[in-house]
Order: C-alpha cells, then sequence, then structure tokens
C-alpha cells in the first residue's frame, strides 16, 4: 500500500531509466533541503539525524493551524529492494513523499499524527476501514524543528526547538486550532529537546540533549532527561550525564525506563551508543564516562546495560505489545540506528532482548531490519505491525508478519 499525502496512490516504477530519475529526484530533494536549511544557520554534529540550531537560536515561529500542504518536490515510489528481514517478515512502503519526518504517534482516535522537519505536523486517518491509514491531511504548523509528539487524553504534546506545546482541536474539524506553550526556554545549541513520553506516574518526561559535543553545561537541564507535571509545572531533572537522548520507553511490564544515549563523536569509534536503564537522580557519565566505566571520571555513574555500535546514532525507541508478531517478539524492545553521515554505521532497526537481572536488565542486541536509508523513529499501528519513518527518503515504512 503506497499514499501520497497530496494525491492518489502511486504506482511504482519498473524500468531501470524509472529507478534512476527516482533516485535522483531523492537526491535533489535532500540537496535543497539541506541548502535551505545551511541558509537558515542550522549546524549538524557528525553523528546526528537532525541539524541542530547555533547557541545564539533565533525567534522562535508561533504554530498555527495548518494551510493545505504544498506539493511535494518530487513524486518518485521508494523500493523496499535491499531491505533484510528475518525470514516470515515483509516491508512495504505505507506513505509517501514525506519531507523529513521526524516523529509519529497514534492518538485516541486512532489517526497517526506525523511531524515534519520543516515544522508541520500532518494527520492519516483510515477512510476506508483496513485498520491502516489512507488518507493525509494537515493539522498544523510552525513548529521550530518538532522532534518528539505525544498524546494525553485528546491533547497532542509538541516538542519543538526550546519549547513545548500543547495542541488542540476545539472546533472538532480534524485541525490543530489551540496552542498552549506549557514549556518554554529550553537551553539548545547543538542538540535540543527530542522525544517526550507520559510515564505510569502520570508525569511528563523530556530528553534535552547537550549544547555541545564535550564541555561542562551552563545550564543544568543540557544533557539530561527531564521532568514534568502535565502542565508543564514542577520542573525536575531526572536523570544527567546523557549527551543526547533522541528516545524514550516505559517498559510494558514494569514502568522502566529506558534511553539511548548517543555518545560524544570526538573520540572517533572508541565511544559506542550507550542503551541506557533510566533511573530517578542517575548520573551516565557524560561527558567523561562512556560505555562500560571507559574514559575517566567514571565513579558513581551508571553504566548501559549494552553499547551499541559507534556512532550508530539510535533514536527511535518502541516497545513491541501488539499481537502481529510471533509471541517470542512481545516486550522486545525495537531501536532505530539513523547512522552516521559518513554512512558507514547504523542505518537499520535492531531488536533488543531482555531479561531481569536484579534490579536492571541484560540486554541481548538482534539486527532485524538492515539495508535501510536513515530510519528516524518507531511507532506500533492498531493492527500489530511496526512502522518505520525514514527521515531521507521521506517514507513510513510497514513491517508485517506474513509467517
Amino acid at each position: 500500500m503506497l499514499i501520497s499525502y497530496y494525491g492518489p496512490m502511486q504506482r511504482r516504477g519498473t524500468t531501470q531509466e524509472k529507478e534512476g530519475i527516482a533516485r535522483l529526484l531523492r537526491l535533489l530533494m535532500l540537496a535543497v533541503a539541506t541548502a535551505v536549511l545551511i541558509n537558515s544557520a542550522c549546524s549538524p554534529a557528525p553523528d546526528e539525524p537532525i541539524p541542530s540550531p547555533t547557541s545564539k537560536p533565533s525567534p522562535l515561529p508561533t504554530p498555527t493551524k495548518s494551510s493545505p500542504p504544498p506539493t511535494p518536490t518530487a513524486t518518485a515510489s521508494v523500493e523496499t529492494v535491499g531491505i533484510t528481514l528475518p525470514p516470515g517478515f515483509q516491508i512495504e512502503v505505507l506513505i509517501d513523499n514525506l519531507r523529513n519526518p521526524t516523529s509519529m504517534a497514534f492518538g485516541p482516535d486512532g489517526r497517526l499524527y506525523i511531524s515534519q522537519l520543516n515544522g508541520d505536523i500532518l494527520v492519516a486517518r483510515d477512510i476506508d476501514g483496513d485498520g491502516l491509514p489512507n488518507r493525509i491531511e494537515p493539522f498544523a504548523s510552525g513548529f521550530n524543528a518538532p522532534l518528539g509528539l505525544a498524546f494525553l487524553g485528546d491533547d497532542l504534546y509538541v516538542s519543538s526547538k526550546g519549547r513545548v506545546t500543547i495542541v488542540g482541536d476545539a472546533d472538532g474539524d480534524g485541525r490543530g486550532d489551540s496552542f498552549n506553550q506549557i514549556i518554554t526556554g529550553l537551553p539548545n545549541g547543538a542538540h535540543q529537546n527530542n522525544g517526550l513520553a507520559f510515564g505510569p506516574d502520570g508525569k511528563l518526561y523530556l530528553t534535552l540533549g547537550s549544547t555541545c559535543n564535550a564541555c561542562i553545561e551552563g545550564d543544568p537541564r543540557s544533557a539530561t532527561i527531564m521532568r514534568y507535571d502535565p502542565d508543564g509545572s514542577n520542573e525536575e531533572i531526572f536523570a544527567r550525564g546523557l549527551r543526547n537522548v533522541y528516545d524514550i520507553a516505559f517498559h510494558p511490564q514494569d514502568g522502566t525506563l529506558f534511553g539511548m544515549e548517543n555518545g560524544r563523536d570526538d573520540k572517533g569509534l572508541d565511544v559506542p551508543e550507550d542503551l541506557d536503564v533510566i533511573v530517578q537522580g542517575g548520573n551516565y557519565g557524560w561527558p567523561d564516562c562512556w560505555g562500560k566505566e571507559r574514559g575517566s571520571n567514571c565513579q558513581g555513574t551508571i553504566p548501559p546495560i549494552a553499547e551499541l555500535e559507534s556512532r550508530s546514532s539510535a533514536n527511535g525507541l518502541l516497545f513491541y505489545t501488539g499481537g502481529q508478531f510471533p509471541s517470542e517478539y512481545k516486550g522486545d524492545l525495537f531501536i532505530a540506528l539513523y547512522g552516521a553521515h559518513s554512512g558507514e554505521t547504523g542505518r537499520k532497526i535492531v531488536r533488543v532482548k531482555l531479561t531481569p537481572r536484579g534490579n536492571t536488565y541484560e540486554a541481548e542486541v538482534i539486527d532485524f531490519a538492515t539495508g535501510m536509508n536513515r530510519p528516524l523513529d518507531l511507532v506500533l499501528a492498531p493492527d500489530g505491525s511496526l512502522l518505520v519513518a525514514d527521515f531521507s527518503e521521506g517514507v513510513i515504512f510497514r513491517v508485517v508478519w506474513r509467517g
């Protein structure tokens, strides 16, 4: 199933000529997007997926009720050739022609909400009753680099550069029309505030990257996971020493918080990406200590339960709780590895099998989907399939179990 958010279903080219044109169009789209970001004074870190602001950000735009999205500059479909999955699984393109999707969340209405780097929030709804989104419409726009989406009731929380906004649909027309900025003034530099999630305690948890690659931060909130009441009050630092956690996930059974720290990149391939069990008051070692007590000043820090490929840029996290995959996948953690800009690492989805050990876990990391381009975020569809947002391809893949 392949859909475009601006028009009818597209057919995939079958000749070498069409494939070549498709690849050239995708490269052109990426080149144009890169040029725009550079002109906006964005300065990406070598191993990070999202262009980051300078230390003196420009004024942030005010989100607005969205108008229809412009027609994309390319309509070429994306082939799944080269993506390898375990036997019994298949991958297909569900949504095409997006513009650098950064995050996804299903709302209580069953619709899929998608943020794009350009500041648009789109909504995809099921109009034919097959359980999958098949009509894409605008929801809101004007956000500055929205990287995280989460729902609490009917309210959509959007994490964008320096702030968190609650977006509501007061008149029920399917478009966001109320914007309550509950958190503002967050520090941002080399990184910004990324993913957010609600914990079993009802609190809002927000990841906040460092303003630098390796330094002593001026604002204690940088390189942390923050915690708030749902209205943005009672701000507290939940855990620190985390250079840049893009996403977080709570274990579906015991509520344990997991996060992937993307380590500093000035030490070559010596610094891994760390899978951490996040505890309140925990110090995870950045900038001096990394991996399983490597570096320096590791005393009193909490080591990771697994080291992932260095500079693989670990991003989206998802616990599989659906019923479509085989039973042995139930409760496993999936992680999207965007990969270094060089393309030599990551660019895949890994599966993590977790085994409880006392007050923590042991982890076994297994490749699940290899040969991808730039997977960034993951979400579980209502039918139990796994959706993957690919930032560079501008698509949402659907991974299904066929047996």
